[in-house]
């Protein structure tokens, strides 16, 4: 969270000690003068030497918080004071942030913030301070990394800034501070990230975030979470596992191409590499995950090459294991299918389909739960 700077409001007076007459003064030129405390006794006995009772303050001090990243004496020099629901004050230029975004706040307003009316009055906003202050850095520009809002306070603001007329689609671009931080979130976070970005229509952001997602078990998804994300990008995300699935089967469908034969090696020695390496890769396509890397594609099949005597399969084997694994390398993985193919099970015959729709027949059929299911 942001600090703010606290800033007391001065008091009606200063008290000073009381006025002594000259009668009563006494001469303590050689006496030790310590300012942090009183002297006490008799006129004819020992000075002694007592602790200074504080002055206390007014009842009626009044403590005022004022942002230190909008405060009055940044530059521009700003013209609007905005407070928040818990009475932090952030002061802004009202042009710069109407240069940003011209509805910022008219949904409160009823009026553009550079209206004159809102140079003398002061703008008084529902909503805590840590989400003004991340929004007033997004209208500005600036990165809010200085004061590491936490994940939850950045989807809260995120998801009102259509209240107060900041489009999210439009302010969080790539490259962007905000931008770039939800994407520094998304290893720890990404199905929530994606959720966001689907949520607040960030493509680009989906694009980036779907890379880590992968690995996730769609079947784990909630009701509510995926009401959130919504029927395109759910169903973008389902198929971008079925893509990943299906690129990999036609990668290794085709077997190592066979040599001319030879005295050592046969056509049908040469089918024992065929089989072996169809066993291999059911192996793989069964038992593979969206995410499985190269190494472990690599490992599955360069065992392949203990069991070869002849130079030649060796040499077809090593050629054809290379351009498996360049091939699986330029598979993107945020790469998102551009059909709107589906597949569905269902219950009743336990077999899935897999169908052609248009969008906007989409959000019907991901209602019908009790009759299909979507499957990966």
């Amino acid at each position: 969270m942001e600090p703010y700077r606290q800033y007391p409001t001065p008091p009606n007076s200063f008290y000073s000690p009381p006025y002594a007459s000259p009668s009563s003064q006494r001469d303590y030129t050689d006496a030790y003068v310590d300012y942090d405390a009183y002297m006490t006794g008799t006129e004819h006995g020992t000075q002694e030497w007592g602790p200074l009772t504080p002055i206390s303050p007014p009842n009626n001090e009044i403590t005022v918080s004022i942002s230190t990243s909008f405060h009055p004496d940044t530059d521009p020099p700003p013209d609007t004071m905005v407070s928040s629901s818990d009475g932090v004050l952030f002061y802004i230029d009202s042009k710069r942030v109407w240069n940003c975004c011209p509805t910022v706040f008219e949904p409160f307003l009823s009026a553009p913030i550079t209206n004159p009316v809102f140079r003398e009055t002061m703008i008084t906003l529902d909503i805590p301070s840590t989400e003004l202050n991340l929004m007033l850095h997004v209208l500005y520009g600036f990165s809010p990394r200085d004061y590491s809002p936490d994940f939850a306070t950045i989807v809260r603001t995120i998801d009102k800034m259509p209240i107060f007329g900041l489009p999210p689609d439009r302010l969080i671009q790539p490259k962007s501070p905000l931008h770039d931080l939800l994407v520094a979130h998304s290893p720890v976070h990404p199905l929530d990230v994606y959720a966001l970005a689907a949520h607040s229509g960030l493509r680009s952001l989906a694009v980036t975030v779907s890379a880590h997602l992968l690995s996730f078990d769609i079947s784990t998804i909630s009701d509510p979470m995926a009401e959130r994300i919504g029927a395109v990008y759910l169903n973008r995300l389902l198929l971008l596992h079925v893509k990943r699935f299906e690129s990999l089967k036609d990668i290794l469908l085709k077997p190592p191409h066979p040599h001319a034969p030879t005295k050592t090696c046969t056509f049908e020695d040469q089918r024992k590499l065929t089989r072996a390496w169809a066993l291999v890769c059911a192996y793989l396509c069964w038992d593979s995950r969206p995410d499985v890397s190269s190494r472990a594609v690599d490992d599955a099949l360069t065992p392949l090459k203990e069991h070869l005597e002849c130079a030649l399969c060796h040499e077809t084997l090593r050629v054809r294991i290379k351009d498996v694994l360049d091939r699986w390398a330029a598979v993107k993985p945020e790469s998102w299918c551009t059909d709107e193919r589906v597949y569905f099970v269902c219950p009743a015959h336990n077999f899935p389909r897999l169908v052609t729709i248009y969008p906007h027949f989409l959000p019907k059929l991901l209602c019908l739960c009790d009759t299909y299911v979507l499957m990966i």
